[in-house]
């Protein structure tokens, strides 16, 4: 859900065509920029067919992001640029684990891997993946757009096996037996190539802002997730780092070829020290707050169920009532998943506020090799579900998630599954107050293990839900999860045939969820009649450090 083609376009990171491979792979490189307002001026490069950067994506992305920066904080930031730079074209050039990236909300039991490449509307032109599968609880490959909206993908249990099994749809009993597979980008998904993707779509707002030129070139983005280790993985080992960065298996290999050559050509992996020095920049400069900032303090704008008197106290559909300026800001959206919301301003709740969050959790897959197995979705309720701790308040710092995984490991054989999670930027202050009781309570933090940000207080304090394929997206049966809640009040959800009648994948652009206009998308009550005992409830306490009592909000 990260947004790097800003940060790329904001510094002057020109996108210029390699000069050593002619299939249109970017490398980038600092230029020089004066951005007072961020009038272009940067250097400019040419893409291929003489597609000046002018005309293309990188100034338009400046000319509708908005940002506004002082020349302080630019040449702060350009400076943190030397020598920071791909040296040549290389496959997945950001990699960010909960580790290397706090911004724009990452989830800190996902991994992401991002690779930027070029295709045209008309282009034969060829780009495979080959890897093995991996040992997580759920993976996929989506392809975007230069905006970051979704065109295309695959979940893992749609991916066909090129060798092997693919263990996230055929039963396994160890990870000797995960099979391999190979992955096809074209312009338009229609070569005829197993497990094919489309990663050509002409962005309307790309066009709308070059007053409706189109363009018959795509800057398309490779991304692949992986979420949550396997318990068969050594637990010793640091989730996201080492073996773990690519779900326990080696790195996806990224190759091209040309419509007139028969052998696929390999585009080398980034070094670690690419990786590091680009993520580690991108963190930095999204750390600012730049997107938004005229409109980020408004009461209610980044938190629209906070525009009444009363304090929040319901969990909305992501989007339901979200402005679609910021939608558009965080970007990358996975669409195998169904979005929960809640927030509110920490300013209205008080110093040292407590939220209890309460329900029946939905049953999950325990993993790829013990039961219940993740290829037996019939057996359980969701793939993965979690609760995330973050700030809506742009550069929305994300700080801690619980996932059903963590509540087992807490609850242990027998659990009846009801939860109680209580999140507060202070551990101490709901213990002090009688709030969170270890023994049956879980803490869900607004504050980062790693100390990053720890001297930031959450502006306005928010807990993302989520559900990755739920029994309805699976296997076209009814049920009580989000996407249940979605497709009952008519927003178009990601979904399989048997509930679209669509022979289109879920990660595909036709099925990323819009904006709906029934009213019964924005009623929580609405949601609570369709999930019933699996809808979360928040009760909102502030802890007066006067009088040492706690009192309920809402």
């Amino acid at each position: 859900m990260l947004s790097w083609y800003s940060f790329l376009a904001i510094h002057g990171m020109c996108l210029q065509e390699s000069t050593s491979q002619s299939f249109g792979l970017l490398r980038f490189r600092p230029t020089n920029l004066s951005c007072p307002g961020c009038s272009v001026s940067a250097t400019t490069d040419t893409l291929q067919h003489g597609k000046n950067l002018r005309e293309s994506s990188t100034t338009v992305a400046i000319e509708a992001s908005g940002y506004a920066e002082d020349v302080h904080t630019v040449m702060e930031l350009e400076s943190k640029l030397k020598g920071c730079h791909l040296k040549g074209p290389c496959a997945w050039q950001f990699s960010f684990t909960p580790t290397d990236v706090s911004v724009i909300a990452p989830e800190p039991h996902v991994i992401y891997h991002y690779s930027l490449h070029t295709i045209f509307e008309h282009d034969k032109t060829v780009y495979r993946i080959r890897g093995q599968f991996p040992k997580v609880r759920y993976f996929s490959v989506q392809t975007y757009t230069f905006l970051r909206q979704p065109i295309d993908g695959r979940a893992d249990y749609q991916i066909k096996p090129s060798s092997g099994v693919n263990p996230f749809t055929t039963p396994v009993h160890s990870a000797d037996e995960n099979g391999y597979y190979e992955i096809y980008f074209t312009a338009n998904g229609d070569q005829g190539y197993p497990n094919e993707l489309r990663a050509y779509h002409p962005d309307r707002m790309l066009t709308r802002l070059q007053g409706g030129r189109n363009t018959s070139y795509n800057l398309f983005t490779m991304a692949i997730r992986f979420y949550a280790s396997d318990p068969r993985n050594d637990q010793s080992l640091t989730w996201g780092k080492g073996a773990s960065l690519f779900g326990f298996v080696d790195p996806p290999i990224v190759e091209w070829k040309k419509h007139d050559q028969e052998a696929f050509q390999v585009i080398p992996q980034c070094t670690a020290a690419e990786e590091q020095c680009n993520t580690a920049i991108l963190d930095k400069f999204m750390s600012f707050p730049q997107f938004l900032l005229p409109l980020r303090d408004i009461p209610g704008f980044i938190c629209p169920v906070a525009e009444t008197e009363k304090i929040n106290s319901d969990f909305y559909l992501w989007r339901a009532k979200l402005p679609a300026i910021l939608d558009l800001y965080i970007g990358f959206k996975n669409s195998d998943v169904t979005y929960f919301y809640w927030c509110d301003i920490a300013a209205r709740m008080g110093k040292n506020f407590v939220l209890k969050i309460t329900g029946t959790l939905g049953t999950t897959p325990m993993g790829l090799y013990d039961e219940p197995l993740v290829s037996k979705p019939e057996e359980y309720d969701a793939r993965y579900i979690s609760f995330h701790a973050v700030d809506l308040r742009p550069p929305m710092p994300s700080y801690s998630a619980i996932y059903d995984g963590d509540l087992w490991a807490q609850h242990g054989k027998g659990w009846n599954r009801q939860y109680s999670i209580v999140s507060a930027e202070f551990e101490y202050v709901a213990e002090a107050y009688g709030l969170l009781d270890h023994s049956k309570d879980t803490f869900l933090a607004f504050n980062r293990a790693d100390g990053n940000m720890s001297s930031r207080h959450v502006a306005t304090p928010g807990i993302i839900y989520r559900e990755i394929l739920p029994r309805v997206s699976r296997l076209g049966e009814g049920g009580k999860s989000p996407t249940d809640v979605a497709l009952q009040c008519n927003m178009e959800q990601g979904t399989p045939d048997t509930v679209n009648n669509r022979d289109v994948p879920s990660g595909s652009n036709d099925h990323a969820p819009k904006r709906s206009h029934n009213p019964l998308c924005d009623d929580p009550n609405f949601s609570r009649l369709v999930m019933q005992e699996r809808y979360p409830e928040i009760v909102v306490y502030h802890c007066d450090v006067n009088t040492g009592v706690a009192t309920v909000l809402a």
